[in-house]
């Protein structure tokens, strides 16, 4: 459970940063827009075209960068968690076989980890539907600057 809480709060700091990066991006834009009418010549509006360009490149650059960050955390560390929980019960050995566990011992623990793994795999799926809503929203973001 420590290592899916570390995941909730690696997550929401994701997300944190991803709204920091659409605030600044539409902020950045609307200052270029209002630059535009100010622009008393070729020089200044290839200036303000040229910042616009190098501020969607930064912007695609950056989406990419949080899209794996987001992909990482909402598939494969996921994964990892249920396979770790997995490969912990299967080395669960019985008294019988030499372990150090009773049968109505390991049926407990098979309970609670398949609880566990139901709860991580409903965080897997929710976050997949929200890492598709963002990328959507970053795809928006960078056709129309």
């Amino acid at each position: 459970m420590e290592k899916y809480n570390n995941l909730e709060e690696e997550w929401g700091v994701v997300l944190d940063q991803i709204k920091d990066e659409f605030e600044q991006i539409q902020h950045h834009f609307a200052r270029l827009k209002d630059q535009l009418p100010q622009g008393k010549n070729l020089a200044q509006l290839q200036g303000t075209s040229r910042r616009e360009k190098d501020a969607t490149q930064q912007f695609e650059e950056r989406c990419r960068e949080l899209q794996d960050q987001l992909d990482d955390l909402s598939s494969v560390q996921t994964g990892l968690l249920i396979k770790g929980n997995n490969d912990m019960l299967a080395s669960c050995q019985l008294f019988e076989n030499g372990g150090n566990y009773d049968k109505p011992e390991v049926e407990w623990y098979q309970g609670q980890i398949d609880e566990i793994n139901n709860m991580i795999t409903t965080c897997k799926e929710q976050r997949t539907e929200k890492v598709a809503e963002l990328v959507e929203e970053m795809n928006k973001l960078q056709q129309e600057p």
